[in-house]
């Protein structure tokens, strides 16, 4: 245990003094590209997958009418 606290209190975050490197990690991808990826994904994946979840609790909710409410696990399921 004397061991593995001692590398654990040991350990420091590297720091990045120089601005150059900092700016060069940040700017992988230009500001128009990132517009368009965020557009892609919020716009277009997640509203196809909404539109799938929604689609997918309405036929479950047909499925369990249709099954009637004689059994309680279709009440609470429903």
């Amino acid at each position: 245990m004397y061991a593995i606290s001692t590398a654990l209190s040991t350990y420091t975050e590297p720091v990045v003094h120089d601005s150059r490197k900092l700016s060069m990690a940040t700017d992988l991808i230009s500001d128009s590209l990132r517009q368009t990826l965020q557009w892609i994904v919020y716009c277009v994946i997640g509203q196809s997958i909404v539109v799938f979840g929604i689609a997918a609790n309405i036929v479950n909710i047909v499925c369990f009418v249709r099954q009637g409410f004689r059994e309680p696990i279709n009440v609470s399921l429903l």
